[in-house]
């Protein structure tokens, strides 16, 4: 089980002494940024849009606080930006250690998010920049180099 979470080890030397650690490549350095990127301006996004509701109902009177459609929508995306960030953020740091799990779980969160925009985009939130940052995410995560830098892809010959 602690060896799932072990950040990925080079082969073993010549003469017998522990494994280095694999080196990262620049393009890993590069989609781990990104997804850390994208991960803090979510949860920032998401404690305004608590915050904002929050502070709102905070200064009306006790019998009249009830969310209109309209803030139950903003906290709706404030909390799940909040659930979906926070995975995010550990996730990149883990890519950016070379822990092998971490592709496949930001390549799921990416679609996650992806998905997530083209149900906004339906249902008429627009939500471009998001979906070109996934889709930028995507595009490093599926990279030669990186599959090959976790074990997805091997190296061409």
């Amino acid at each position: 089980m602690t060896q799932a979470l072990e950040p990925q080890m080079g082969p073993v030397a010549e003469d017998g002494s522990a494994p280095e650690r694999a080196k990262r490549p620049g393009a890993v350095t590069v989609v781990g940024v990104l997804a850390i990127v994208i991960a803090t301006i979510s949860l920032i996004l998401a404690v305004l849009d608590i915050l904002v509701i929050v502070a709102y109902q905070r200064e009306l009177p006790p019998s009249s606080r009830v969310l209109s459609e309209q803030q139950t929508e903003a906290l709706a995306v404030g909390i799940v930006l909040l659930i979906t960030a926070l995975p995010m953020l550990v996730t990149a740091v883990a890519l950016l250690r070379m822990h092998r799990w971490a592709w496949g779980v930001l390549m799921t969160l990416v679609a996650l998010g992806l998905a997530g925009g083209l149900v906004g985009h339906f249902s008429g939130r627009d939500a471009y920049i998001d979906m070109l940052l996934y889709t930028m995410l995507a595009f490093a995560l599926s990279r030669a180099a990186v599959q090959e830098a976790f074990g997805i892809r091997r190296a061409a010959r």
